[in-house]
């Protein structure tokens, strides 16, 4: 594969307009966009999201079995609590085996498929390249969040009427709480990859979870990530929650 990107390289010189706008997107601090879409379908492949995929599913279907279960005459604090579970366990297990795969080792993986030298020969520099599989990271994290999340307030709604109007404002809340486990947790997989090369996921989870136990011990959950989250989610919930009683 290396040789086929080489040959097709040859004789090739990126114009005026290429180089302008790679230039451009970095001085901006952003990855232009076909670095992104690079990084986002090489972190798509990789075994840890397809892992999120399946975990995703299963918070899922477990929380409309719950759901159904109730057939519809639950309160609607409950609803929003169930919800607000199902965020909490689609951050870890949709969201977090993609993160493990983001701060996976990249340089091996790089140097066999010819991503860098494809990105060379698009005018694009390592900077670059980083930028993208950061941003990949958090947007993906987000996503694998934020979107069965707002599939399950939607199935809720369609069980319980009565409690449509505070599940789609709790979706709104759950959709800033994605955004926010993308950034701590997505960009800090990507980071741990730079900074920890064949040791990322060692130093990501010793990042998460060595905070979490000492903070645990101490009686403040909350000076960890792990229960940082857990108190955004609570805070969007509350806030959400308040917006309705003002209306």
């Amino acid at each position: 594969r290396r040789g086929r990107l080489r040959r097709r390289g040859r004789g090739r010189r990126l114009g005026p307009v290429a180089l302008a706008t790679s230039t451009s997107w970095g001085r901006l601090g952003l990855p232009s966009p076909g670095l992104l879409a690079l990084a986002r379908r090489q972190l798509r492949r990789s075994f840890g999201a397809k892992l999120g995929v399946v975990g995703a599913a299963g918070v899922v279907l477990v929380a409309l079995v719950l759901g159904v279960g109730s057939d519809g005459a639950a309160r609607r604090a409950d609803w929003v609590e169930l919800a607000t579970g199902a965020a909490r366990w689609l951050c870890w297990l949709g969201a977090g085996p993609l993160v493990l795969a983001a701060a996976g080792p990249r340089d091996a993986t790089d140097h066999l498929e010819g991503i860098e030298q494809l990105a060379a020969l698009r005018g694009h520099d390592p900077a670059g390249l980083r930028r993208a599989r950061v941003t990949a990271a958090i947007v993906a994290t987000a996503l694998r969040v934020a979107l069965p999340a707002l599939v399950l307030c939607l199935c809720f709604t369609g069980l319980a009427w009565h409690a449509g109007a505070a599940l789609l404002r709790h979706a709104v809340a759950l959709g800033l709480f994605a955004a926010l486990a993308g950034v701590l947790l997505g960009g800090l997989g990507a980071l741990c990859s730079e900074v920890g090369r064949g040791r990322g996921r060692a130093l990501l989870l010793a990042v998460v979870l060595v905070p979490w136990a000492l903070a645990d011990r101490a009686g403040h959950p909350d000076w960890s990530i792990p229960g940082a989250l857990g108190e955004a989610l609570s805070a969007l919930g509350h806030a959400a929650a308040h917006a309705g009683a003002l209306r």
